[in-house]
C-alpha cells in the first residue's frame, strides 16, 4: 500500500497482507501497461488475460457454481449465469486472488458462493479481501471520494458530517456517496459499503459509522445465481 493510504488506515497483520497483495498485482499491470495511473473501473477480466497470463473464460459451470479456479493450469473460468456485472466482475477477481494468494493451498478452487465466507473459512475469507482490494484500492478510494464530493457540489464542511451518526449523514452515504463510488469502480452497493467500513482514521475513527452500514445495505438473503453478493462481511471489519 502507499505510504499516504497506510497513515489513516489501522488494518491487521492479515488484512494488510491481502491488501498488499492486491496493490502490487495493480501495480505489475500498470507497468506492464505503460501506464501512469490506474483506470477505473479496473479492468479485470482484460487484465486476468494480459498482463497477468492467466487463461480466462465464460463458461457453464455446474449449478451453484460461480468461478473456479485451477492454479497449475493459470486458469480462471467464471459462470455464464451471473446476471449483475457487480457480481460477476467481484468473482473474477475473487478466482484472481486464489491464483495470487493460494497457489500452495489447493490446485483448484471451487466456489459457489463469494463475498459469503466467514473468517475462519480462511482461504475464501482471503479471496474475498483480495477482490475488494483488487477493484477499490484504498488509495483511490480516498481520491475518488473527495474528487466526487466537488463533482457532486457538497460544501467541504458538509464531509465532517459523514464521519457522524445521524439522519444527515446516513443520507449523504446512501444517497449520494455510494451510488457515485459504486459506479465509478463499477461494483455493488454491497462491495462499496464493505470497503468505507474498513477506512478508518489513525484514531480509529471510522470513515463510515458502523450503524450506517446494514441500513445502507438493506440485508437480504443470498441469491444463488444472479444477484448481488450477499452482505454479510461486517463481522471483522
Amino acid at each position: 500500500m502507499s505510504s499516504e493510504s497506510t497513515s489513516i488506515l489501522r488494518l491487521r497483520p492479515a488484512v494488510r497482507r491481502v491488501e498488499a497483495a492486491a496493490w502490487k498485482t495493480l501495480q505489475r499491470c500498470r507497468e506492464a501497461l505503460r501506464l501512469t495511473e490506474i483506470p477505473l473501473p479496473i479492468p479485470v477480466e482484460e487484465w486476468i488475460e494480459f498482463p497477468l497470463r492467466y487463461r480466462f473464460g465464460v463458461v457453464r459451470l455446474a449449478d451453484g457454481v460461480l468461478g473456479q479456479a485451477f492454479i497449475e493450469d493459470r486458469e480462471i473460468q467464471i459462470s455464464d449465469r451471473i446476471g449483475h456485472e457487480g457480481r460477476f466482475r467481484f468473482t473474477c477477481a475473487h478466482e484472481l486472488g486464489h491464483q495470487v494468494l493460494h497457489r500452495r493451498r489447493a490446485r483448484e478452487f471451487i466456489d459457489a458462493g463469494v463475498m459469503l465466507s466467514e473468517p475462519n473459512r480462511r482461504v475464501e475469507w482471503e479471496a474475498d479481501r483480495f477482490a475488494a482490494a483488487f477493484l477499490m484500492p484504498i488509495p483511490l478510494v480516498i481520491e475518488q471520494l473527495f474528487r466526487l464530493r466537488d463533482a457532486l457540489g457538497v460544501r467541504r464542511e458538509e464531509m465532517t458530517v459523514l464521519l457522524q451518526a445521524g439522519a444527515h449523514s446516513l443520507a449523504l452515504w446512501r444517497d449520494t456517496f455510494v451510488p457515485a463510488v459504486a459506479r465509478r469502480f463499477g461494483v455493488s452497493k454491497e462491495v462499496t459499503v464493505y470497503r468505507f467500513g474498513e477506512i478508518e482514521f489513525a484514531d480509529g475513527t471510522p470513515l463510515m459509522p458502523a450503524e450506517h452500514r446494514p441500513e445502507i445495505i438493506r440485508r437480504r438473503a443470498p441469491r444463488p445465481q444472479g444477484g448481488e453478493p450477499h452482505a454479510n462481511l461486517f463481522s471483522e471489519l
